[in-house]
């Protein structure tokens, strides 16, 4: 069967499904731009678009009256998002022509937006982590005390990295003691950590790492879930070591690069 027929019978509507995915700043400005295209093409307004979503049915997008003797011509599914297309009976007929087609080129609009968030909430995480950073860089420039300076990576660290605990530990003799802590549960304390055997899991110029290596070796928490080392040469100033994040997310490369810079 030849689809060329059907798929021309869409015009500029790809295209304009295109613009919509890119310019729309949510879910229900995105289909609210595509009927507008479809609207368009079609030159009529009895078209309606029924969404139901993971979180619940979305508010019908069309107009409110007339809906009664509507049929429904086409349905997307992509992942646990479902959109039903009705139109008013003038159109019934124009529409399933092309319908195929269309709800395939929907359902591509509805994953690349998915995918296009993703991406854009990882840049957005991204900068202000490179923000963040620059801010640390200014303020450390002008701290006049190992105190001040301990106090600023800690912090700078539970802000950015959205930490339910941080704890930054320094060498003293034998052992990496805590020297400072911030927790919104002080149940959880880690302890001193014998400098060999942390030395031996983290070699010089680890820089960051997943904690469970540690952890796993009873040198730190349970809950660790990121350690920094903080090396100057073959020298080691410090060691952080970081719980779980607030927004419940994983630490990542970008976490992990960023933390690898301190």
């Amino acid at each position: 069967m030849d689809q060329s027929a059907p798929a021309s019978g869409l015009g500029t509507l790809p295209s304009a499904f295109a613009a919509a995915c890119r310019l729309s700043r949510n879910d229900a400005e995105l289909f609210e731009r595509c009927r507008d295209a479809l609207v368009g093409r079609f030159n009529s307004t009895d078209i309606w678009f029924d969404i139901s979503t993971p979180h619940g049915a979305v508010p019908r997008i069309g107009p409110a009256g007339a809906f009664e003797s509507a049929v429904a011509v086409a349905k997307i599914r992509s992942g646990d998002t479902e959109v039903v297309i009705s139109a008013g009976p003038e159109l019934v007929e124009r529409l399933r022509v092309v319908a195929l087609p269309l709800a395939h080129g929907l359902s591509v609009v509805v994953e690349l937006r998915s995918v296009l968030m993703e991406r854009q909430a990882s840049l957005d995480d991204a900068t202000f982590q490179l923000r963040a950073l620059r801010q640390v860089a200014r303020l450390l420039s002008s701290v006049h005390s190992s105190a001040e300076t301990e106090q600023l990576i800690l912090d700078f660290v539970a802000e950015v990295f959205f930490t339910r605990w941080a704890c930054l530990l320094r060498p003293d003799n034998n052992a990496y003691e805590p020297r400072i802590f911030r927790s919104l549960d002080d149940r959880i304390r880690p302890g001193p950590i014998a400098r060999t055997l942390l030395d031996t899991v983290l070699p010089a110029g680890a820089g960051a790492i997943g904690g469970r290596e540690i952890a796993a070796a009873a040198l730190a928490p349970p809950t660790t879930e990121l350690v920094v080392t903080l090396d100057a040469g073959a020298e080691r100033l410090a060691v952080l070591l970081l719980g779980p994040r607030l927004n419940d997310q994983q630490y990542g490369p970008a976490e992990l690069d960023l933390a690898g810079t301190l």
